[in-house]
Order: structure tokens, then C-alpha cells, then sequence
């Protein structure tokens, strides 16, 4: 393969990702919640949690700090493995909300990233029942 084929590769890969997450990723990386209607498990918040919580070193597969993995829908949701993480239909008992609107405590220096409309985002998935959708 030549250079120049390589780069042309290159650059329509990432111009096929800029495209592919455009509904959900807006201005500077930062997830967006639809304003108006279905929250939606796969397409807003796991993304968010990938940025925010289940990366490298925090709630991932691997490390799962404080003996959380927010990996899928399963682990975010499951009773044994995460409890009180996520209430559904009840967003001021999960512990989730709590972190991001800051009145659990938890390490801070991610949490000044987190905007109001994903925290609105998260809680109006919650209350909506916290499906995988």
C-alpha cells in the first residue's frame, strides 16, 4: 500500500466515525441527550459512561473501582453487582445521580465536565425505567 493510500484510508476512517456519532456527540467530544423525547441506553448513556466512568483505570471491565463495572446495561443495572447504582423509575435514589450531581461523594475533578443536559439526560432515563434501549 502507498502513503498516499494509507492517508486517504486514514482520513476517511475518521471522517466515517465524525459522521457515524454526530446525533450523540456534539461540540468538544461532550455526549448530548436528546432535549425532547426517548432516552436511549445504547445510543446516550453508555457513551457517557465509556467517557465519564468506564474507562481505563475507573468502572471498567478490568479495574472496577470500588467494585463497580459500568461496562453494559447488565452491569449498571444488576442488583448484585451494582446495587443502588441505577433505581429505576427512581433517579434521586441512584447512587449514579448522586455522583454526577455531586451530592454523593466521589472524586471531583471529572464531575465540573458533566453537563446539565446530561445529568438531565441520565435522570430522565432513570425515571423513564432504565431500559436497555
Amino acid at each position: 500500500m502507498t502513503f498516499k493510500a494509507i492517508i486517504f484510508s486514514l482520513l476517511s476512517l475518521v471522517l466515517l466515525l465524525m459522521c457515524t456519532c454526530s446525533e450523540t456527540i456534539g461540540p468538544n467530544n461532550k455526549i448530548v441527550f436528546p432535549e425532547e423525547g426517548e432516552v436511549s441506553f445504547q445510543n446516550h448513556v453508555l457513551p457517557f459512561l465509556k467517557v465519564k466512568c468506564a474507562f481505563s483505570g475507573c468502572h471498567d471491565d478490568v479495574y472496577r473501582a470500588g467494585g463497580r463495572d459500568m461496562t453494559t446495561h447488565f452491569q449498571v443495572t444488576a442488583a448484585t453487582e451494582n446495587t443502588g447504582l441505577v433505581v429505576a423509575t427512581n433517579p434521586d435514589g441512584s447512587v449514579l445521580v448522586q455522583v454526577i450531581e455531586g451530592t454523593n461523594p466521589h472524586l471531583d475533578y471529572y464531575r465540573i465536565n458533566i453537563t446539565e443536559n446530561q445529568k438531565q439526560g441520565v435522570r430522565r432515563w432513570i425515571l423513564d425505567g432504565a431500559l436497555n434501549n
